[in-house]
């Protein structure tokens, strides 16, 4: 078993795509803390197991769901944002021009059909020590997130600089590969997560009313740059915290697509919207994208960045 690390837009859901197409056992760690999806394989049958909590100490429940694909099936059912564009207006893009008013984090202050959600990490190990110990213990690649670590938010590790890992979960870690992307293409990076920049939720932050990329540019650059620093600076964090519980990881450079080759797998996912492809992916003369790169261009010679890990502090202004 390895762990693929990262924080956002650092090609996680590319390795769900590609573990999802060779049918390999994986969990997933959901940001915000509100649920973990297993993804379990036998023959054609693909169950995900979705672990979920609704009062704020209660249990942690269990739902699956169940479908049986061929390998041509499999792969088109991977492909929601082709397939099933409505279903992902919550998910801003400047270069699509989807835009959403209600984003936020999932599940914490919008209520799903069965409930509210509760983080099921936010209580000590020893509550959900069952998930990896009995559960996980068939699979091939775990997505963590910090609070395996021993911390329950970014927040509190910032201003702490302590966490309070659950002992036998920092001993299962150590004895784990443990993977940390990076991107070694920093304009391309950038470009990709201009594209995610959302309007509502950057605008609440800075108590302004913003419509896209484009006027929060125009009316502060600095909410422009505070969304690709806060990208980085989670990434960063993220690999502090591995070094703080002494955990041994390798990098995997993105850019150098060698992703069967490191992971294992006979399969490759098609091509689609990935951190992994870039911008490749998108209209390099759509006029939306040169004004991204463009400011993109000034966000990296502003803060002086070049280096996206943790040993690039050093040198930029994030």
């Amino acid at each position: 078993m390895f762990c693929y690390w990262g924080g956002r837009n650092y090609a996680k859901t590319h390795m769900q795509w590609l573990f999802r197409l060779n049918r390999r056992n994986f969990v997933l760690m959901r940001f915000g803390g509100f649920a973990a999806d297993k993804y379990e394989y036998s023959g054609n049958e693909q169950k995900i197991i979705t672990y979920e909590k609704f009062t704020p100490n209660g249990p942690i429940v269990e739902r699956t769901k169940t479908n049986t694909y061929n390998d041509e099936e499999l792969d088109l059912s991977m492909d929601d944002v082709e397939r099933n564009p409505e279903k992902f207006v919550s998910e801003y893009n400047y270069l699509d021009r989807r835009l959403s008013p209600t984003r936020g984090f999932w599940g914490r202050d919008k209520p799903n059909k069965r409930g509210k959600l509760y983080s099921i990490f936010d209580q000590p190990g020893k509550t959900w020590e069952h998930l990896l110990f009995d559960k996980w213990s068939d699979i091939e690649m775990m997505i963590p997130r910090e609070y395996i670590l021993g911390v329950k938010s970014f927040d509190q590790w910032k201003e702490t600089r302590t966490a309070d890992p659950y002992p036998p979960f920092i001993e299962y870690l150590k004895a784990q590969k443990h993977y940390y992307p990076y991107k070694e293409d920093i304009l391309d990076h950038t470009i990709t997560a201009l594209a995610d920049f959302n309007p509502p939720t950057s605008g609440e932050s800075w108590g302004v009313e913003i419509r896209d990329l484009k006027h929060a540019y125009e009316i502060n650059k600095e909410i422009v740059w505070s969304h690709l620093d806060h990208h980085i600076w989670i990434n960063r964090e993220l690999e502090e915290l591995l070094q703080y519980n002494n955990i041994d990881y390798e990098y995997f450079n993105i850019d150098d697509d060698q992703w069967n080759e490191t992971f294992g797998g006979q399969r490759n996912i098609s091509r689609r919207r990935s951190v992994a492809y870039g911008i490749d992916y998108y209209d390099q003369e759509n006029p939306r994208f040169i004004f991204m790169k463009k400011i993109s261009e000034e966000y990296i010679e502003t803060r002086g960045l070049t280096d996206e890990r943790l040993q690039g502090r050093i040198k930029d202004k994030i």
